[in-house]
């Protein structure tokens, strides 16, 4: 458990529930947003080369959750993801999709 601080309103996790793909999908996004700023980051320091390694390790663990986040995706998201999908790059989803069966 996470042994939170407080307890979490039940009407929070039923609309959390109702709403658990669109999460996902958020979550996806983030993940993704992470790992590109990691990269960005690497080249905007060029100057700082112990940021190198932590930036690039933290760039990869960040895709390892990307890729983790859209293979649960896949399992619950139809083909049809791209008529529901308004917090992701529909295109860029698919291009993953397509690079990680």
């Amino acid at each position: 458990m996470l042994h939170l601080a407080s307890t979490t309103d039940d009407r929070w996790v039923r609309r959390a529930e109702a709403h658990i793909d669109e999460i996902l999908l958020d979550h996806a996004h983030c993940e993704k947003k992470a790992a590109s700023t990691a990269l960005s980051l690497i080249f905007r320091y060029p100057e700082r080369p112990s940021l190198m390694i932590p930036l690039s390790r933290l760039a990869r663990e960040e895709l390892a959750h990307f890729e983790e986040v859209v293979a649960i995706l896949r399992r619950r998201v139809p083909a049809t993801v791209a008529e529901r999908v308004e917090l992701f790059d529909v295109a860029e989803l698919e291009a993953c999709l397509l690079a990680h069966p």
